[in-house]
């Protein structure tokens, strides 16, 4: 029983860890498409808590999100909830 406890948490931890850096691929550079060094509202419209946020990022009002509003916003922002089921374990 504490066997398949323990790999229960460790597999737990190593999820947590992987899922943080999928949540790197959706990082200001990867939603900057055009490469312009500022996001518009059409390169967010798949994101949608950010596209929700935009214009309140949008701190100096110019109708795009430049890095540094990014950054802020995504300080701030709770990482998106795990809704997936662990993998089964078997006992050894």
């Amino acid at each position: 029983m504490n066997r398949t406890l323990f790999g229960l948490v460790v597999a737990a931890v190593a999820f947590a860890a992987n899922a943080g850096d999928a949540s790197m691929k959706t990082g200001f550079k990867d939603l900057d498409a055009n490469g312009d060094g500022k996001l518009s509202s059409a390169e967010v419209s798949s994101q949608s808590m950010l596209s929700r946020d935009f214009k309140t990022l949008d701190s100096d009002g110019d109708g795009f999100v430049n890095e540094t509003e990014y950054a802020a916003w995504s300080a701030k922002s709770p990482a998106p909830a795990d809704t997936t089921e662990p993998a089964p374990t078997t006992n050894q």
